[in-house]
């Protein structure tokens, strides 16, 4: 998942990435910015990022971004 996320956001270490991502004016920019890789996500199309192999939330495995955040009641 943090593949969709610029360098300069994620290098704080994971703590710090959430606690960016919290605000929503950040994440409602960061869509924008993400787009130049992830054109999709500026469109909202989350039913086409999937999570595959993750060990650790196996409960996730082949849902898509959709699917996860309703899952949390959150925005993809």
């Amino acid at each position: 998942m943090i593949s969709i996320l610029p360098p300069w956001l994620t290098c704080q270490g994971p703590a710090r990435t959430a606690e960016f991502l919290a605000d929503p004016s950040l994440r409602k920019w960061l869509r924008g910015e993400c787009d130049r890789y992830w054109r999709f996500i500026h469109r909202g199309e989350w039913e086409r990022a999937y999570i595959k192999g993750d060990r650790r939330f196996t409960e996730l495995n082949g849902k898509h971004f959709s699917q996860i955040a309703g899952m949390q009641n959150k925005d993809p």
